[in-house]
């Protein structure tokens, strides 16, 4: 397929706004979450996420979201807990 001139930019200005906008609900979740305004998500703020108990058995453990294992769940490591969940394959 022949591309008109001009179109493969202004895909990749499209892509990346929606990845922004994708960040930037993902730091608004984040911030909800966190309860207490620490800057990161505890053990208790984690076990609070929406969905979280839906999810089948066995659930995911803080411990291993927490990379750093400083106790908290920044945000980066909030962002590879939803990538991980959201690649995860459906269960029937």
């Amino acid at each position: 397929l022949l591309r008109r001139v001009g179109e493969e930019p202004r895909h990749a200005v499209v892509a990346e706004r929606r990845q922004m906008l994708i960040i930037e609900q993902l730091r608004n979740k984040f911030k909800a979450a966190d309860k207490n305004a620490s800057g990161g998500l505890d053990a208790a703020e984690f076990a609070q996420l929406p969905g979280l108990q839906s999810l089948p058995a066995p659930k995911p453990v803080f411990a291993d979201y927490d990379l750093n294992k400083d106790k908290k769940m920044d945000f980066r490591e909030y962002v590879g807990f939803v990538a991980k969940m959201s690649a995860a394959p459906a269960k029937k």
